[in-house]
């Protein structure tokens, strides 16, 4: 006897998991179905999956449990070593790949003459691992003994309808829910993780200093430039909702004054609906901005005409605008990403900054 066997038959961590049934089944027929690890899925609703076809002393054994409940998102795959098989009298195996971890499971048989046979199992495990986890073995051990012998119990309704326990009379277990199920986990995963990196790629508020006072504000649509100079503050495209929400909230926490001045590098709604939340602002853009925003989102600019540059704030060609003692120079350079486009360029510190937009 093995020193672990020894220690196990010792060992205090569990009462051993057993119980046993009486089946109208002979029983060298049971053993005969039995040894078919494949079918066990057939009939004992505690696998989900079974590798071997045959079971052989010192051969590994490999499968897979169900989840002691339905609705439990697992399976749970076993290796064991099959260390004893007595023909129509019992199979046990070992469980050691787990570190402190040491089960042994046994399933027996006893020949109660007449064509009727007692199936039973019994299982026992120890070790510090075990001890860890004991609130999940022990459900798990009673679970497998459970549907173990409702499984015989199932192999006797089979045999007294069909008088056989044949391959073609056991129904195959069919997984094409697992893999189903299988499928939209694996697609709600990806598209959480398309989420994730479509989040951090291009909706998340970054903020970088490009000089004391200037800082650049990506992601969420269009790039934003903030310029901030005794006590006033430019804020170049406040983007759309909802991130011009952020955009107006980093602002007053950091800055804590209110924005005075707007430039709209062009029309487009993501770098100008956030206008809407500085009604105090002066709002500069190229004098063809207003048109073509009218043109193009009429009926959203008719919701929120507060938004729409007025005409004390349109540039034809160049305009030197003042934050503080800041000065800002914004340019027309022709028609280029749009028909009505401005960029915008200024010196602070020895650092020469230009936003064009897109």
């Amino acid at each position: 006897m093995s020193d672990k066997r020894v220690a196990l038959e010792r060992s205090t961590d569990m009462v051993p998991v057993e119980g046993s049934v009486e089946v109208a089944i002979p029983v060298h027929l049971l053993w005969q179905v039995f040894l078919q690890a494949r079918w066990w899925p057939r009939w004992n609703r505690c696998f989900f999956w079974v590798f071997n076809r045959s079971l052989q002393a010192g051969k590994r054994l490999i499968w897979c449990f169900e989840p002691i409940r339905r609705w439990y998102l697992y399976k749970l795959p076993a290796i064991a070593t099959v260390v004893e098989v007595e023909p129509e009298r019992k199979v046990t195996w070992e469980v050691t790949i787990l570190p402190g971890f040491y089960a042994r499971h046994t399933y027996f048989m006893e020949d109660l003459e007449d064509g009727r046979t007692r199936f039973g199992s019994w299982e026992k495990a120890q070790g510090w691992s075990f001890r860890l986890c004991r609130w999940f073995w022990i459900p798990h051990f009673v679970f497998v003994r459970d549907q173990s012998l409702q499984g015989a119990r199932r192999l006797e309704e089979v045999y007294r309808r069909e008088g056989k326990l044949t391959e073609e009379v056991l129904e195959p277990r069919r997984y094409r829910w697992f893999f189903l199920t299988l499928l939209l986990v694996v697609l709600f995963l990806a598209a959480g993780g398309f989420a994730g990196w479509f989040y951090f790629s291009f909706v998340r508020l970054t903020v970088t200093e490009l000089a004391p006072g200037v800082y650049a504000l990506f992601g969420g649509g269009g790039n934003s430039l903030v310029v901030h100079d005794n006590g006033e503050v430019l804020l170049v495209d406040p983007k759309f909702p909802p991130v011009s929400r952020w955009v107006e909230r980093w602002i007053a926490r950091h800055l804590q004054v209110p924005v005075t001045l707007i430039v709209n590098t062009h029309y487009h709604f993501d770098h100008t609906r956030g206008n809407i939340h500085y009604p105090g602002a002066q709002i500069i853009a190229h004098r063809m901005v207003p048109e073509l925003m009218r043109r193009r989102e009429g009926s959203w600019w008719d919701r929120h005409p507060q938004g729409i540059p007025p005409s004390s704030g349109l540039v034809d060609t160049t305009r030197a605008l003042h934050v503080g003692e800041q000065e800002i120079i914004v340019t027309y350079p022709g028609p280029a990403h749009t028909a009505g486009d401005l960029w915008v360029y200024l010196q602070r510190d020895g650092v020469t900054i230009v936003a064009t937009g897109d």
